[in-house]
């Protein structure tokens, strides 16, 4: 309910801030894959914010995946 609350919220506010909050709740969600895109393109589009992403979910700070996509944008 919280990822599709995002996606709404998208339609009317701008910030990459949303789109590091829908990876939180999809990562929550167990759909990793779909996290994994929307993170790579958080990444592309303001890398200096993926601090925020581990705020919201700090056990992401230590996923290999996670780790790789950061990595690259870095």
């Amino acid at each position: 309910e919280a990822v599709e609350l995002l996606v709404d919220a998208e339609l009317y506010a701008v910030g990459v801030e949303l789109l590091y909050c829908r990876v939180a709740g999809l990562f929550a969600a167990e759909k990793r894959q779909e996290a994994l895109y929307f993170l790579g393109e958080a990444l592309a589009e303001d890398f200096n914010m993926h601090a925020a992403l581990f705020d919201l979910s700090p056990n992401l700070r230590f996923d290999r995946d996670v780790q790789i996509l950061v990595s690259i944008y870095e």
